[in-house]
């Protein structure tokens, strides 16, 4: 059963959109760790949340701790890109 869920994107260059959207489990549990699932959103609605009263001036940004995260973080993003190319 699909429920709705909304997330938000901002960046650098006032950059800050919400989208909504219908997610449902597309894996369970990920091929590469047994403790995260795999969701696919289906887009709704996606609005400009630019504020004239503020900007976005940097968005989130991280690193990893590990070249083990690292390596991990990449088997993620593998995972999805393959199951990508079959939905």
């Amino acid at each position: 059963m699909a429920k709705k869920v909304t997330f938000c994107f901002l960046g650098e260059g006032n950059i800050s959109y919400s989208v909504l959207g219908r997610a449902g489990v597309v894996l369970a549990p990920s091929a590469v760790n047994a403790l995260f699932h795999v969701v696919r959103i289906d887009i709704i609605e996606i609005k400009n949340e630019h504020s004239v009263l503020t900007t976005i001036d940097s968005g989130v940004q991280w690193s990893y701790v590990s070249p083990e995260v690292e390596e991990f973080g990449h088997a993620l993003m593998d995972e999805l890109k393959d199951l990508a190319e079959t939905l």
